[in-house]
């Protein structure tokens, strides 16, 4: 598994880490983090996950775009939801 910046779910079992060079969140059971990790998001623009709900069945990251900025955006692990809560810059 090639990946940057991990983020573990409150329980310890999960991580959602960074796609190397792909600017792709992918979510990995710690157990076995090399066997399929799930791919949480598209490779259109950098993501960069920040912080778990404490229940981890929310991630909040950064979804950077060279043309409009910084998003905020809240993730539903279960359905794959997205809620943009706005810009940061």
């Amino acid at each position: 598994m090639r990946g940057t910046v991990p983020v573990w779910t409150p329980d310890g079992k999960r991580l959602v880490f960074l796609h190397s060079g792909a600017g792709t969140l992918y979510l990995a059971d710690a157990d076995r983090p090399a066997d399929s990790p799930v791919r949480l998001t598209d490779p259109s623009y950098n993501k960069l996950a920040q912080s778990w709900t404490s229940s981890g069945d929310q991630l909040v990251y950064e979804d950077w775009n060279a043309d409009s900025g910084i998003d905020l955006v809240v993730l539903q692990i279960k359905d794959k939801r997205v809620t943009r809560l706005g810009r940061t810059s």
